[in-house]
């Protein structure tokens, strides 16, 4: 639905995990901008800049309505917007026909398994329904016919018109799937505790770049910090030797410019490997596990991201951490741990068996646009 008196076209969505229209507007939108995987911190940003939830149709008619010129335009079922215009109100809202998109659909659904009778009761209804003499039925309740025609009586006017639409389904349904995850990512706030490997081995290049392990992780990192909301709360620690080190407390981000934000780059830019190969990984790892559970947020994705280039060398067994971080593990308060490893040295396996235990996830990478597509692809999952 369109303001027809708008100029710039000013996006609302309804909650796509409320509304078909919505979901199917977020995978328009996803189709428009993400080519690759690079893309996905435009898609991001995008989902991001929309205006704040909406969760149902009828909020969205308020918000385009109440004066602001805030929304002027918002995906909506096309009986959404001749029920609206029903109503006489005014401005009416316009109907724009978009090609090539999911027809949305009223699915009929039959339960298995079920005796005989019923399934042939229920089969003779959907005939009924779909068969000529209801076709009036369903134009009279500004329905088309599952075919895409308009029957006798359907409304039209303000951009609505009998001409048949084409009946295109939902069949991608790791598409939906992937442009509801980024959504999900882009509009709820995280609470992440980066941890960072500072033994001497950070230092080596990586895959001839040029770049050191370490490098490689600011870049990435610090091209993560950006996708965060303000809400977001992220701190910084550091592991090596005898263990580990809080850099930057765990706050809320802020906006571009604020003073944790500014902490954290500066801090990551500064950031060197020390003259140690001691390796704490494991018991850092279960300190910043325990640091999230401290004063969980129920309203944030909590998250542990661990940057390291080798496993653990005090002597942990990694059958231990994993006994111990089940031990902790509450199913009310979820943390997921995503381990990133960097270079050839990293064991893998281990990393992985880590991450099964927490509902996170284990990457290895070995080159810098690697780092920075797993990366992102771990922050928005």
């Amino acid at each position: 639905a369109l303001d027809p008196k708008g100029s710039l076209l000013k996006l609302g969505l309804v909650e796509p995990r409320r509304d078909t229209a919505g979901m199917v507007g977020a995978m328009v939108l996803s189709d428009a901008v993400v080519a690759s995987e690079k893309d996905l911190p435009k898609l991001v940003m995008i989902y991001r800049s929309l205006a704040t939830q909406i969760n149902d149709t009828t909020a969205l008619w308020q918000a385009i309505g109440d004066g602001t010129k805030a929304i002027n335009g918002a995906p909506v079922s096309e009986q959404a917007v001749l029920a609206y215009n029903a109503g006489g109100k005014v401005p009416p809202m316009a109907a724009v026909p978009l090609a090539d998109v999911p027809t949305l659909d009223f699915p009929y659904a039959a339960r298995a398994r079920q005796p005989r009778p019923m399934a042939a009761a229920a089969a003779a209804f959907r005939t009924a329904l779909t068969s000529g003499q209801y076709k009036s039925v369903l134009a009279q309740h500004r329905l088309r016919s599952p075919d895409g025609t308009a029957s006798a009586g359907f409304p039209t006017g303000h951009g609505v018109t009998t001409a048949a639409v084409h009946v295109q389904p939902l069949n991608d349904m790791a598409k939906a799937k992937s442009a509801l995850t980024v959504w999900v990512a882009a509009r709820t706030p995280s609470r992440i505790v980066a941890m960072v490997d500072a033994t001497s081995s950070m230092a080596l290049t990586v895959n001839g770049s040029g770049k050191s392990r370490m490098q490689v992780m600011q870049d990435a990192a610090s091209t993560g910090l950006t996708l965060f909301t303000p809400e977001s709360q992220v701190g910084l620690w550091a592991f090596a030797g005898a263990g580990h080190k809080n850099m930057v407390p765990l706050e809320a981000v802020g906006p571009a410019g604020s003073a944790q934000r500014t902490k954290l780059t500066s801090t990551l830019s500064a950031a060197s490997p020390m003259p140690t190969d001691v390796n704490p990984l494991y018991q850092s790892i279960k300190a910043g596990y325990q640091e999230l559970l401290t004063g969980y947020n129920y309203e944030m994705r909590n998250t542990l991201v661990v940057f390291t280039d080798g496993g653990d060398t005090t002597g942990l067994d990694v059958r231990q951490v994993q006994r111990e971080l089940e031990i902790l593990a509450d199913v009310t308060r979820p943390i997921r741990v995503v381990l990133l490893g960097i270079g050839p040295d990293v064991k893998l396996a281990e990393l992985e068996s880590i991450a099964k235990t927490t509902g996170g996830a284990a990457f290895q990478v070995n080159s810098p646009e690697e780092m920075q597509l797993i990366f992102l692809k771990a922050l928005l999952t």
